[in-house]
């Protein structure tokens, strides 16, 4: 719709003064937008960002994201001086930072107490756990196996050459190297039928055979003996 088309009629406008003013800041934009070739002329679904595709504003040609990133960014290619970045520092530690002084369900960071490490292995927090990380968490694996040791006599026997007895529970033992291996090698499974323990020697040579069975789109035998052996040997959960 053009300018004439909108304010002049037979007999005069028949628009009020405000409509025939928006009727003609919209044409105006419109014909700003369509005689640039960098933007994008805003059709039924909305305006797209020239990057992301995301749906923005009329006037805009990014958004907001994507106007900040690379070479765009106010920041870029400048660095806060010593001064400064001791400055802002210092105005987020100590009793200035938004989380001092909380913990667990009070901290905004807080996540339930569940966590996944690099490997994709889940940690729950744990602090009084004696053989509990820094920031008190421990491998839910390792939980689920010290559960079941703890309350099924014969499959603690069967872990006693990795377990340490504290206060009279059983705790898998840091020192003697155990290695919780997932059957489905799934890491984040940690159903007690899905475990076995074994030893880190045991362990590297099942993966090893799997992988090169794995490249040759075969299965190998020895995996499945290695499998019953580690079954026999090391025990279960189940």
């Amino acid at each position: 719709m053009t300018i004439s088309e909108i304010s002049v009629v037979e007999g005069g406008s028949s628009l009020s003064p405000h409509t025939e003013k928006v009727a003609v800041r919209a044409s105006i934009e419109a014909t700003e937008a369509s005689s640039c070739t960098n933007v994008q002329v805003s059709s039924l679904d909305g305006k797209r960002c020239l990057d992301c595709g995301a749906k923005i504003t009329f006037r805009a040609t990014r958004c907001r994201s994507c106007a900040k990133r690379g070479s765009l960014h106010p920041m870029f290619g400048r660095h806060h001086s010593e001064e400064a970045r001791r400055a802002i520092g210092e105005a987020e530690s100590g009793e200035r930072n938004h989380n001092y002084g909380k913990r667990g369900s009070s901290c905004r960071s807080w996540k339930g107490g569940k966590s996944v490490d690099s490997d994709g292995r889940i940690l729950l927090l744990r602090p009084d756990h004696p053989f509990s990380s820094r920031k008190g968490y421990v491998f839910r694996s390792r939980l689920v196996i010290e559960y079941f040791a703890n309350r099924v006599a014969e499959f603690r026997e069967s872990c006693m050459p990795y377990m340490i007895e504290i206060e009279g529970r059983y705790y898998l033992d840091p020192a003697k190297k155990a290695v919780i291996h997932h059957l489905d090698h799934d890491k984040e499974s940690d159903d007690p039928e899905n475990l076995a323990l074994t030893d880190n020697p045991h362990h590297m040579v099942y993966h090893r055979n799997y992988t090169l069975a794995d490249k040759t789109g075969e299965v190998s035998y020895r995996i499945r003996c290695l499998e019953i052996e580690l079954d026999q040997k090391y025990g279960a959960l189940c």
